[in-house]
């Protein structure tokens, strides 16, 4: 059998939108909070012994890049 583990990268991503602050799925907080609960339950349901997720959530509170 083989032996291998699996590492899988999360980069949820959100578009910037220019102009007014936009309202429903577009708005910036709401892109934040449904990142997090799928996140969450990626990592709770999908990992185990053999598979990793790594995220790049270090970089700031929203886990994006501050130069985009």
């Amino acid at each position: 059998m083989l032996d291998y583990k699996l590492k899988i990268g999360l980069v949820p991503e959100r578009r910037y939108l220019p102009g007014p602050k936009r309202t429903g799925i577009f708005n910036p907080d709401y892109a934040v909070a449904n990142k997090e609960k799928l996140v969450d339950y990626l990592k709770k349901n999908y990992t185990d012994e053999k598979t990793e997720f790594v995220d790049i959530d270090f970089l700031n509170d929203e886990g994006h890049s501050p130069y985009e």
